[in-house]
């Protein structure tokens, strides 16, 4: 049984920009640990 291989460059491309957008607020505010959007992914997380 053949195991496809991931492709990860293709699903990263699809999300990019809405990945780049979620992070770079997180980054320029330094608010990782116990920031807003870290709050707000916990929550979506455990819902």
């Amino acid at each position: 049984m053949k195991v496809p291989l991931l492709k990860l460059k293709e699903q990263f491309a699809a999300l990019r920009d809405e990945i780049i957008d979620a992070i770079v607020p997180i980054l320029d505010n330094q608010r990782g640990v116990n920031g807003p959007e870290i709050g707000q992914f916990e929550q979506l997380i455990a819902d």
